[in-house]
């Protein structure tokens, strides 16, 4: 019988957690966590020994990471897509169990995790769900392979276009072809990135809203001022290939800041996505990232499934949401594909794509041929970490 479940998707900009059978999730918040130290000598006179970095206050959730701490820092469980920090891993599922309103004993697990992790991730996974927070039951499956099964195929190549890079999967029968993987480096924390500097280039710095956000930690003003960079993208980015769009995306535009001030927004960063996923005309017509990504993707795996990953490509995550991007996209990878190959893209609505690993959980939790095989504590107990999850993601 179907098992009652939370779905959690763990992303390096977002996570998002919701019950298995919905068709989106409840929640959505920033991955990032806020801690707010105590001092050391309150933590000797009470005769701890917690590390260092449970020693204080945490602030999970969009609402507590927008209020101004002067001594809080911003901490990511991501480094590069992967996770590294595991503590504020947890912190992050114990404000999802809270605001699910959800005793995390009570409730089976699905964790989504990176298409590029490895079985020491899903170990981790593993331990944290039995042993910190003592689920009944859990299983991890890779990003690529819910996104696939979001898009009813078990075969599909799967393009994630997220804040950590880029990343192109093939999924074979449900599984994920690891050999077969590309990644590109230009994400969404790049092009932040890129127009903050290009920004200060023109003497057109960030501003925040407030004096107090501008005494926070460090850590919390780079948050902030990428969370401006990313809303002037989304405003600008525009890859349509009509002349109109193309003109629009040569000349300045104003955006108004927080404060209230207006900066002139240059060409250049409109043209981030651009540079960061497509070809130029000039000076050496190479195929842009995307498209090269595809076919040394396809040209990778056995020559059997080329044709059908070409037949069934999936693409996914938020900065699949630019305007335009999708019909660019299929132009220039069907046109670096050889002729023989049909291909055909799966672009499913904006919020689906943003969403579709989760959305995948979501559908692969309430199959019946499914149940068989969730990780049972039981079991995780009598059969040890390296034993209990060999037939999980590796």
């Amino acid at each position: 019988d179907e098992v009652a479940t939370i779905v959690g998707d763990c992303g390096s900009y977002q996570s998002k957690f919701g019950f298995s059978g919905e068709d989106f999730p409840k929640h959505v918040f920033t991955s990032s966590v806020g801690f707010s130290p105590e001092s050391c000598e309150a933590g000797n006179r009470e005769g701890t020994r917690k590390r260092k970095t449970s020693l204080g206050k945490w602030h999970a959730g969009d609402q507590n990471l927008s209020i101004p701490r002067e001594h809080s820092i911003l901490k990511t469980p991501f480094t590069k897509g992967c996770i590294e920090d595991w503590f504020a891993l947890e912190k992050v599922w114990e404000h999802a169990f809270r605001s699910l309103k959800a005793e995390s004993d009570e409730w089976p697990v699905l964790c989504s995790i990176s298409s590029s992790s490895s079985a020491k991730h899903c170990k981790s996974y593993a331990e944290m769900m039995f042993e910190s927070f003592r689920s009944p039951m859990m299983y991890v499956e890779k990003a690529g392979t819910l996104a696939a099964y979001t898009s009813g195929r078990s075969n599909a190549l799967v393009c994630e276009l997220n804040h950590s890079g880029v990343y192109v999967t093939p999924v074979v029968q449900g599984y994920v072809l690891n050999r077969s993987m590309k990644r590109g480096n230009e994400g969404g924390q790049w092009m932040c990135q890129e127009t903050i500097r290009l920004l200060k280039e023109n003497k057109a710095a960030v501003s925040l809203k407030s004096e107090e956000q501008r005494k926070c930690h460090p850590t919390f003003v780079k948050h902030w001022t990428e969370e401006i960079a990313r809303d002037i993208l989304l405003t600008y980015t525009n890859l349509t290939l009509s002349n109109e769009a193309i003109e629009e995306s040569e000349r300045a535009s104003k955006y108004e800041l927080p404060d209230r001030t207006t900066i002139d927004i240059v060409p250049e960063i409109k043209q981030l996505a651009k540079q960061a996923f497509f070809s130029f005309p000039q000076p050496t017509n190479e195929p842009g990232t995307l498209a090269r990504l595809c076919k040394e993707s396809i040209h990778s795996c056995d020559i059997d499934a080329r044709k059908e990953l070409a037949a069934n490509v999936v693409i996914t995550g938020g900065l699949s949401c630019f305007n335009g991007l999708p019909e660019r996209f299929a132009k220039e990878v069907a046109d670096n594909l050889p002729p023989s190959y049909k291909f055909n893209l799966y672009c499913p609505s904006k919020l689906t794509r943003r969403f579709a690993a989760w959305i995948g959980g979501s559908i692969l939790t309430s199959l019946s041929t499914f149940q068989p095989l969730w990780l049972s504590k039981t079991e995780y107990e009598e059969l040890g970490v390296e034993r209990a999850v060999e037939r999980m993601v590796t």
